[in-house]
């Protein structure tokens, strides 16, 4: 099915008999932690360039051992008398398990491994040879997948010999521009649907902090971003000294929230009536959930805070008209 021989000597589709065993692939692992290291500069890059191109190699390996393994438990499936909706359930998860990654993008996998095998000879083929990257495959199946299996074929095809000499970008734009020229209805369909799944998604981060992501039409993303580095640009040339992307991050909270960034990364307190007393009570939070220690000594845990100075000052002035005006914490 693919022409040429892959980085160890094997067709890049198919079976070759006497191919690489279980045993002979971590056998070959081990060896990789005892290269050698008494070479000049110039051997450690040439070491570098062949160590990648062995990494392609493996991902193109990888992508045809997953595909026959998602055909055999499909047919063991069939076999066992399982529904044709249901063929395939669960292949994903096994292939993540496989993988050392989280379940969820074993269908991902997946799908690059059945389309690089089924779809995109060429790029398959670019891949064992070490010519190409698993990311620049994956852009290729990812900006085709609007597109039948004749169209991707025919992208495939003519980008077969410039592969191995674009970039991530160039790769991606030449997909795209194929995508477009052979099926532009496909490919606007696309990007109407890509418009209709806008969203906000948050996601922890280390140190207490989070990721806050839109998912936007590019012309509003631009738009955002160019908002808040025009007001972070002003802000800097009247004196402020923090950052342009720490300003940023802080107008950016400050504009959605409708509140002053205060510096502190804890959750912002507020106030409620305590019925039938007459009592304001305040009730407070922040990122350790010690509240009696934070409101003692309002400074002792700057650390978790995006402003120290500021922070521990916004806390003292809380508390200080909270006392002032003889409400409960």
């Amino acid at each position: 099915m693919f022409e040429g021989e892959g980085a160890g000597g094997a067709a890049a589709g198919g079976h070759r008999p006497g191919g690489l065993t279980t045993a002979e692939l971590t056998g070959f692992l081990d060896r990789l932690a005892v290269l050698d290291s008494a070479v000049d500069d110039a051997a450690r890059i040439e070491q570098i360039a062949a160590l990648e191109m062995i990494k392609s190699g493996c991902a193109a390996a990888q992508a045809r051992v997953t595909a026959a393994f998602a055909a055999s438990q499909r047919a063991a499936q069939a076999a066992a008398g399982v529904k044709t909706a249901e063929l395939g359930r669960g292949v994903g998860s096994q292939v993540a398990l496989a993988r050392r990654d989280a379940a969820h993008k074993g269908g991902r996998h997946l799908g690059l491994a059945q389309a690089l095998v089924t779809e995109m000879p060429h790029t398959l083929a670019a891949l064992a040879r070490g010519l190409t990257s698993e990311w620049r495959a994956t852009l290729l199946v990812r900006e085709t997948a609007c597109l039948s299996v004749e169209h991707r074929q025919q992208v495939d095809a003519e980008l077969a010999d410039r592969l191995p000499h674009l970039g991530d970008l160039q790769t991606e734009q030449q997909a795209r521009k194929l995508a477009y020229r052979l099926d532009p209805q496909a490919f606007m369909a696309r990007i109407r649907g890509a418009e209709a799944d806008r969203r906000i998604t948050c996601r922890p981060a280390p140190d207490t902090m989070s990721r806050l992501t839109g998912f936007l039409p590019a012309a509003r993303g631009v738009a955002v971003f160019a908002a808040l580095g025009r007001a972070a640009d002003t802000l800097q040339a009247g004196g402020d000294q923090r950052s342009r992307n720490q300003i940023m991050a802080d107008l950016y909270y400050a504009r959605l929230t409708g509140q002053a960034d205060t510096g502190h990364t804890g959750t912002t307190p507020h106030e409620s009536q305590a019925a039938g007393t007459g009592h304001t009570g305040t009730a407070t939070g922040d990122v350790t959930g010690i509240h009696q220690l934070f409101v003692k000594n309002p400074g002792w845990f700057s650390m978790f805070d995006s402003d120290g100075p500021k922070a521990e000052a916004t806390r003292r002035a809380f508390f200080d008209r909270v006392i002032a005006e003889k409400g409960m914490i």
